[in-house]
């Protein structure tokens, strides 16, 4: 099983090199990386010596369109979806790959990473070529939002579906840092939170009906 792995960055080189070498270092090795560069042109020759694909936004999109625009760019059998500050346990990947041949062997799921110290599902997972196949042009990240949000409503669907596992033993360190970047997204964040209530109270969930507020 080929594994495509997505990275949104902008501006963390330091902790995205990091990201990278972790899952190099991995023991998974049937493994392609590809960043996505949102709107910081620098940031570009600073990875060519860097083991993965780059892609780039022109202008920034943040997390949701930068993740739908990778998305569609890949043909893995599996997307793992992730964030350019994660550090992954060197045996994350496999134990995520093994949990979806064992609980989805046709691909139509997601697996979910594990957070260190944190409770509950990750905010990443591992989606099957098969549950991609499920949204148009692969945007499998409902595009009302702009950077938080729509793993939960992405979550919600697989669940709803019955195609959902969250995985243990695929850990991840998520540091959540302050800086530029947490910055720029923090301001969306009210934002996305209240579009989700909205349309959570609406009964809409993205992958069902595709159906966005105000159409």
């Amino acid at each position: 099983m080929h594994i495509d792995v997505l990275i949104p960055t902008y501006d963390r080189l330091e902790p995205l090199k990091k990201c990278i070498k972790s899952i190099k270092e991995g023991d998974c090795k049937d493994i392609s990386i590809f960043v996505m560069v949102d709107g910081n042109r620098k940031m570009i020759d600073k990875l060519k010596n860097e083991p993965v694909e780059v892609l780039f936004n022109p202008e920034r999109m943040d997390y949701i369109i930068s993740m739908n625009r990778l998305m569609k760019h890949t043909k893995g059998d599996a997307v793992l979806y992730g964030s350019d500050e994660l550090t992954f346990s060197p045996d994350c990947i496999s134990n995520v790959v093994k949990a979806m041949k064992e609980h989805f062997p046709d691909t139509d799921g997601l697996i979910a990473l594990k957070q260190v110290n944190k409770e509950g599902g990750a905010a990443f997972g591992l989606l099957g070529r098969k549950f991609i196949d499920r949204f148009p042009d692969s945007a499998v990240f409902c595009p009302e939002f702009i950077h938080y949000a729509g793993d939960t409503e992405l979550k919600r669907f697989a669940r709803s579906i019955d195609r959902f596992y969250q995985c243990r033993e695929a850990i991840v360190d998520h540091p959540r840092l302050n800086d530029n970047t947490f910055r720029l997204a923090r301001k969306v964040k009210i934002r996305d939170k209240q579009i989700y209530k909205r349309r959570k109270n609406k009964k809409l969930l993205w992958g069902n009906s595709f159906e966005r507020i105000g159409n």
